[in-house]
């Protein structure tokens, strides 16, 4: 039997990295790996880990929003797999003044080269 036992995510603000918790433990204490949902169109799969270990993942979500995470474990042995487990993890918006920058930036590149901004 192998359980997802939990994942922790973390709010914050668009356009940033967040680390993600996951955490699966399998009975016979076979290697796991994570598929992970984000909830925006993207998925991922991680490689290997040991059984009850605490797997940080970096994701970044560059628009505003609410999404729902689904994520599930895989044991290497027997490809047993856990059932999904979803979370929702909220993006907030910007400060308007940092929202119409980065809009300008992200329409008029030049300008990171011209005030020598390093690229996004």
């Amino acid at each position: 039997m192998l359980s997802l036992q939990h994942f922790d995510i973390f709010s914050g603000k668009a356009r940033k990295s967040y680390t993600f918790i996951f955490k699966a433990t399998d009975k016979n204490n076979d290697q796991v790996k994570f598929t992970i949902n984000w909830g925006n169109d993207e998925t991922e799969t991680t490689g290997w880990h040991d059984s009850g270990e605490e797997v940080s993942i970096q994701h970044e979500y560059t628009l505003t929003g609410t999404y729902t995470i689904s994520a599930k474990a895989t044991d290497k042995d027997y490809n047993a797999e856990s059932g999904w487990k979803n979370k929702s993890f909220s993006a907030p918006k910007a400060k308007f003044v940092n929202s119409l920058i980065l809009r300008l930036l992200e329409h008029l590149p030049f300008l990171e080269w011209f005030f020598g901004l390093p690229g996004f």
